[in-house]
């Protein structure tokens, strides 16, 4: 893992479009996987991706 591979909060507010408040209630109730260095708050890349392809739901029929 490099630096290259952290994201920001305000990164991962745009991915998701939703507001920076909601990534912080998704931290606070540990629903997001999340990097503490110092005082903020870290997204490694791939576990966002891990993520997001682990909690893609589809229809049945699919």
């Amino acid at each position: 893992m490099s630096i290259q591979n952290l994201l920001t909060i305000d990164e991962i507010a745009a991915i998701f479009k939703v507001p920076k408040a909601t990534i912080y209630g998704w931290v606070h109730y540990r629903k997001i996987p999340y990097v503490k260095v110092g005082r903020r708050l870290c997204f490694i890349e791939e576990q966002i991706r891990n993520f997001i392809n682990n909690n893609n739901y589809k229809p049945d029929g699919f």
